[in-house]
């Protein structure tokens, strides 16, 4: 029998189609307005059985939980206050939307990011390789595209 993501009536909800890859069905969590928490699930495909979950928000005494302490103005010394909302949000009423669901990964990726910057050489050549792999998805196709067809805008003359 399969797991259950969760049940409704204890304030949980699904607000999105899950999404399906290799085998695997990944459900997101949302509930912030009933003190939820965040969280991504993934089922396996053939037997519904939960293989794992993952909170968009590290817990109190979970490593990162700490980093914004409650009641604090530490990004806004000039406004306290300023970002309580943000703060009660994504920090304590389970932020819905999952922001910050991969920001360890995040930085750990703009940490290499910088490393990579650092090295000219190895940084244009990245560039290079990136661009001549795009094909058809480059980004001057699709904001040519986006000015033609949405936008309904002629380029500028480069001069």
């Amino acid at each position: 029998m399969a797991d259950p993501v969760e049940d409704w009536h204890n304030g949980y909800g699904i607000t999105n189609a899950p999404l399906y890859f290799d085998g695997i069905v990944y459900s997101g969590i949302t509930g912030g307005e009933f003190g939820i928490r965040g969280r991504l699930t993934a089922l396996d495909a053939k037997t519904g059985k939960i293989l794992w979950r993952a909170y968009t928000l590290p817990a109190a005494g979970e490593p990162g939980g700490d980093t914004w302490p409650a009641g604090t103005d530490h990004f806004s010394r000039g406004e306290p206050g300023l970002f309580a909302p943000l703060h009660d949000g994504l920090l304590l009423h389970g932020e819905p939307y999952m922001h910050l669901a991969d920001l360890a990964s995040y930085l750990e990726a703009d940490r290499r990011l910088d490393e990579l910057f650092a090295r000219p050489d190895d940084w244009t050549r990245k560039a290079i390789l990136n661009v001549a792999g795009s094909g058809r998805f480059s980004s001057d196709r699709a904001i040519a595209e986006y000015a033609s067809e949405i936008w309904n805008v002629k380029p500028l003359p480069v001069a």
